[in-house]
């Protein structure tokens, strides 16, 4: 859904995967209120699990 969602960085695996994720659930702004359109339109999946965490997950 966004260029930068699981980009590999040398010596890591993919990273920005939640962070872009909640980012979109999160923020305040004109950017995360397109990441959550983009969320809800392509990749629903992604948007359960980043509500399922929020909501759920109990360290």
């Amino acid at each position: 859904m966004h260029r930068y969602q699981g980009r590999e960085y040398e010596g890591h695996n993919a990273l920005e995967v939640m962070t872009m994720a909640f980012q979109g659930l999160l923020g305040e702004d004109k950017f995360a209120d397109e990441l959550l359109a983009k969320l809800l339109i392509f990749d629903r999946e992604m948007l359960k699990v980043a509500l399922g965490l929020l909501f759920h997950f109990r360290p």
